[in-house]
């Protein structure tokens, strides 16, 4: 088999992937600072005071396209870093999310590990399991059991890097999708321990309740609809890697 190397090509998927979780993140930052320490001896307790201060300031002082530019790479920065952490850190606290999906819900809380081998090598998909455990060892000549990473997953990915480009990218597009809802994920779980510190430590300062109120509400749905979507999400990376296998071994 010879191998097929071409130039990866950046998409606006994994752009945003890295630009808007580091924008949100820089947002959270900046708004966080300024809560705790508010500027101009005026007291914020919510983003929406925050967010508001920051419009007055924007267009009061009309700051510099340097401004700008920090705030742009400030987001690529943090975006970038968390890159390779995001997923890590997302996945064990969105766990308990995983028993939406109908597959999971058999399956024990302590077999949930990534790639889920517990779903994915048994029950109704253990015949195509089989396939592409076979599919990938004839080209390995070794069994995947003695190969680092996360096997048959790992595998899959390289073998469709090697064998099939376009739907490699195809997988590498899914992954993007999970690498940014899961910073996201990070970011809103974080919004959330924020406000439940300020509702404990500093309620009785807060002027604006409704907003406070409506801020909570907000980061409890945002929470539960972005650890629901990023876990669906990587459930659908699998099942499409796996898929793309059976499809470049026709």
């Amino acid at each position: 088999m010879k191998p097929e190397f071409r130039r990866i090509p950046l998409t606006i998927i994994d752009f945003l992937a890295v630009f808007l979780p580091g924008f949100v993140w820089t947002l959270l930052f900046i708004i966080t600072y300024w809560i705790l320490i508010p500027p101009d001896n005026i007291t914020l307790n919510t983003p929406f005071e925050a967010l508001s201060y920051l419009c007055d300031v924007r267009y009061s002082e009309n700051p510099s396209t340097f401004l700008f530019i920090a705030l742009f790479v400030a987001a690529l920065t943090i975006g970038y870093s968390l890159k390779p952490i995001a997923v890590k850190m997302a996945s064990p606290i969105s766990k308990p999310a995983l028993k939406m999906i109908r597959d999971y819900r058999v399956v024990q809380y302590s077999e949930l590990k990534f790639p889920f081998n517990a779903v994915y090598c048994s029950g109704i998909y253990e015949e195509s399991s089989k396939t592409i455990k076979k599919v990938l060892e004839s080209k390995l000549k070794c069994s995947l059991n003695s190969t680092p990473g996360k096997q048959p997953f790992s595998a899959a990915k390289r073998y469709l890097r090697l064998v099939s480009p376009d739907l490699w990218e195809e997988s590498e597009r899914a992954e993007a999708e999970v690498r940014m809802l899961a910073a996201l994920f990070l970011a809103s779980f974080y919004n959330l321990i924020f406000i439940l510190s300020i509702l404990i430590l500093r309620f009785n300062s807060v002027k604006n309740l409704p907003d406070f109120w409506l801020w909570l509400v907000l980061s409890i749905i945002s929470v539960l609809l972005l650890a629901i979507g990023y876990n669906f999400t990587r459930d659908r990376e699998i099942r499409y890697t796996y898929d793309n296998v059976l499809l470049a071994s026709l």
